[in-house]
């Protein structure tokens, strides 16, 4: 399989989970470097449920485990948070992550981290990790989204020649990355039909494991694994609506009218993923599969395009 196929997969995974990202070159680098120098707001949630405590837990963990870009982490609610905010508001020193608990038209999707500069609302990176309420949102998979933040940030302040070696090592997947390590397989992604014909293509150790499984490979760093992993992207829309509004009134010759506006919103979306083997102990990106839409299962052509790879 040609090299460039395996770039223009890599920059849907670090470019696509974006609806807003920064404009050009210069304005991201700088807004990257920017976050690398400043004290980190970490937003806790505030909900008084199981999954608020559940994810406060969890992020701390995260970011104790892998987190580099910022010496100086400071952990706070909205109240405090607010207070920073308007500290010196044209001279701030302080970036912020947060976890989104609702969609956000045209910027991110419900369930992303979200990383940005306080004093520049439309500096943000962000990665899709899960819903909120989901039962599966767990410290692997905010260690995993705050890792694409990381390697976001990276790409965006690494010179031209780091950027190139950095696609130049998913360029061809390497037999060695897979003949001596276990492929842990999330078995709620892969249907019946596709786990009994996955040895025609996949002649290298495998296991169906559940997620908790994985989790502990990802998070022990196990070097004697690797892992397949569905990596939304971003949403799509699929489904608009128009909606009026009452803009003002006027009275002209004593009549009274009203004008409304109509403006166009999205009323439904789609989840778009890509399916992808990294190692667990690094994290290393080994292979990805074709972006696809509303659907995470692995197909089996994504281990028969893997064999061709591979041989």
């Amino acid at each position: 399989m040609k090299p460039s196929f395996y770039i223009t997969l890599l920059s849907a995974l670090f470019s696509l989970q974006s609806f807003a990202q920064f404009d050009g070159s210069k304005h991201q680098s700088n807004a990257g470097l920017q976050l690398k120098n400043r004290i980190l707001l970490v937003q806790y949630q505030e909900f008084k449920s199981d999954n608020a405590l559940n994810y406060n837990t969890f992020i701390e963990s995260a970011l104790s485990k892998i987190w580099t870009l910022n010496d100086s982490v400071i952990y706070v609610n909205n109240t405090e948070f607010a207070v920073l905010k308007m500290k010196h508001p044209k001279h701030n020193n302080y970036a912020y992550l947060k976890y989104s608990t609702y969609d956000k038209v045209n910027e991110f999707p419900s369930g992303s981290l979200v990383l940005g500069l306080v004093d520049e609302p439309n500096s943000t990176y962000f990665v899709h990790v899960a819903p909120f309420d989901e039962k599966g949102l767990n410290t692997a998979d905010l260690v995993f989204g705050l890792e694409l933040l990381q390697q976001k940030i990276k790409r965006a302040t690494a010179t031209p020649e780091a950027s190139k070696w950095t696609d130049s090592i998913i360029a061809q997947p390497q037999i060695i990355d897979f003949k001596n390590k276990t492929l842990l397989i999330d078995q709620t992604l892969t249907s019946s039909v596709v786990q009994k014909s996955i040895p025609q293509f996949y002649k290298y150790d495998f296991e169906f494991a559940t997620k908790t499984r994985i989790d502990e490979a990802l998070l022990n760093r196990d070097p004697k694994f690797i892992f397949l992993r569905a990596i939304p992207l971003t949403t799509v829309p699929t489904k608009s609506k128009d909606y009026s509004d009452e803009a003002g009134v006027q009275i002209i010759d004593n009549n009274i009218y009203f004008s409304k506006t109509y403006e166009t919103k999205i009323a439904k979306s789609e989840m778009r993923f890509v399916n992808a083997i990294l190692q667990a102990d690094d994290r290393r990106l080994l292979y990805i599969g074709k972006p696809k839409q509303g659907d995470n299962q692995v197909e089996l052509s994504f281990f028969e395009t893997l064999s061709n790879a591979l041989n």
